[in-house]
């Protein structure tokens, strides 16, 4: 029943839209510029997760008023720059 709760609550929360101001019109905030903007140099691609962790990510977007794209980058950019501080620069894959 917890899971199912805490599920209802952040579905809840979402639909609500991040806490901002009531003054900004929602085409001034960031993340509607980001989706309204093409960007080549970024791709579409999907990944299995747990529903906790889904949940819990879309929790803390709502939260800071980002997007979950941009905090699973920011969270790869930080594994990866952790891996090649181990291991050396990955090369160009481009």
């Amino acid at each position: 029943m917890a899971k199912k709760f805490g599920g209802d609550l952040i579905h809840k929360l979402v639909s609500q839209g991040p806490e901002k101001p009531n003054d900004v019109p929602v085409s001034e905030t960031p993340a509607a510029a980001k989706a309204t903007a093409k960007d080549d140099s970024k791709m579409r691609t999907s990944y299995i997760i747990s529903k906790d962790i889904n949940l819990k990510l879309k929790y803390i977007a709502l939260k800071e008023g980002r997007t979950i794209s941009d905090m699973v980058e920011e969270a790869f950019e930080k594994m990866i720059s952790n891996w090649e501080k181990k291991n050396g620069p990955t090369p160009d894959l481009k």
